[in-house]
């Protein structure tokens, strides 16, 4: 591993968290969370790609789709756990009246 490509493979890690945090968390605590995890998701699937010598989307001495897809695996695992659920539907006052046709009144000319 030659140093430009150990700075190449930080830069595309930090721009695919940074860009899924500004997407979908756009706090600052967020994004630092993000982009380390991030980084670490990148070098662990860079490393299990070259320990399965798994050598499609090698870009020199980086494995390149094994840290994009460790990248995307992580912070997307990272970003369902800190997410919260949807709020349970309450059920409405008049549900039976949810989608009824509203009465017209008419204008007297």
């Amino acid at each position: 591993m030659t140093w430009p490509a150990f700075w190449f493979g930080t830069v595309v890690a930090w721009w695919l968290a940074g860009l899924i945090a500004w997407r979908w968390a756009p706090r600052p605590g967020r994004l630092l969370l993000y982009v380390l995890a991030g980084w670490f998701g990148f070098w662990l699937g860079h490393s299990l790609f070259l320990r399965q010598h798994w050598f499609w989307g090698r870009l020199g001495p980086l494995s390149l789709s094994g840290g994009i897809l460790g990248t995307l695996a992580v912070v997307g695992f990272l970003h369902f756990l800190l997410t919260p659920g949807a709020p349970p539907d309450e059920p409405s006052r008049d549900a039976g009246t949810r989608f009824a046709r509203r009465a017209r009144r008419r204008r007297s000319t």
